[in-house]
């Protein structure tokens, strides 16, 4: 059993890294949803969505169910680029964390790699990540 799993996977893995150019898209990001930012411009009541309490440094965003606390000497803002949520910069050091969710079209032949991905993992954890050590190491040309 434990073998047509990593056999399974293995096909998945080799699957997913092939290059094949007749199936990749001309436009990079057509596998992906729209930004958050995107989706505000055209559906108002995302603004809901998203609680910033400037006094405690608290940013909330109960679409993508998170929240970050940041320090309380930290400068927070939304973050300059088009797929940031919120952005916090400690000026003394230069520390700066920055969420930025990437969501995947569903139905998307990356979706359905991850979710099989999901689903070796799932099944055999041990198996998974023995896998992905393995390949680590050849790759790399190390033992970790």
């Amino acid at each position: 059993m434990k073998f047509k799993l990593l056999i399974i996977f293995v096909m998945i893995f080799l699957v997913a890294c092939k290059e094949n150019k007749s199936e990749e898209p001309a436009d990079p990001t057509a596998s992906f949803e729209d930004s958050f930012k995107e989706k505000m411009k055209t559906n108002k009541d995302l603004e809901f969505e998203i609680l910033f309490d400037e006094k405690s440094k608290i940013y909330t965003n109960n679409l993508y169910n998170i929240s970050m606390d940041f320090p309380d000497h930290w400068e927070v803002d939304m973050g300059t680029s088009e797929n940031s949520l919120v952005r916090g910069v400690e000026k003394d050091s230069g520390m700066t964390f920055i969420v930025v969710p990437i969501e995947i079209k569903k139905g998307s032949r990356q979706y359905k790699l991850q979710n099989q991905l999901l689903d070796a993992y799932n099944s055999d954890k041990d198996m998974y990540e023995k896998v992905m050590s393995d390949n680590l190491q050849n790759i790399l040309g190390k033992n970790y």
